[in-house]
């Protein structure tokens, strides 16, 4: 892959949570003698351009990249939150850290990706934050119904009695 492509392609597969498909670009890229290390920082700095696109209204300046790149940045913004994108770079800082005190680096990209693309796995309050917001945008979208409000019966309520068999 050639250019941003890959990270265009990697981001993707975290927006469809798709973990077979990062998997399988994260070992192209391997096989191809990407270092793991610069793959995480190239990432970080991608889900950051996604954050700025996202929340600067004029994005080009705080980005060094090509018109065609900014568009690009821009359509693939609108398919993440902001919570999604903050959490992604955080996860991502955590992969780098790791990968600076010695782990595997392949397995650590493995991990943080297949974490990206499934948000279940992560219990922690940025995770929890991130799926929430998906699921009100879901509700607002239409694409899941909010369930009905239920009345709230009253306290007190007529019981029958009991009648005792004889």
């Amino acid at each position: 892959m050639t250019g941003k492509d890959h990270l265009f392609s990697l981001a993707k597969a975290v927006a469809d949570k798709n973990s077979a498909d990062a998997l399988s670009l994260i070992s192209d890229l391997h096989a191809s003698s990407c270092d793991m290390e610069r793959l995480c920082s190239d990432m970080t700095n991608h889900f950051r351009n996604l954050m700025i696109v996202k929340t600067v209204r004029d994005a080009g300046s705080f980005l060094v990249c090509t018109k065609d790149e900014l568009t690009q940045y821009k359509e693939q913004s609108e398919g993440f939150t902001l919570e999604t994108i903050l959490y992604c770079i955080s996860l991502l800082q955590e992969c780098m850290a790791n990968i600076k005190r010695g782990v595997n680096r392949r397995t650590e990209m493995e991990m943080t990706f297949i974490k990206l693309c499934t948000p279940a796995l992560s219990d922690d309050s940025e995770a929890l934050l991130r799926r929430i917001s998906e699921l009100e945008i879901m509700i607002k979208t239409g694409a899941i119904k909010a369930a009905p409000s239920v009345a709230v019966q009253s306290a007190v309520t007529k019981e029958k009695p009991e009648v005792e068999p004889d």
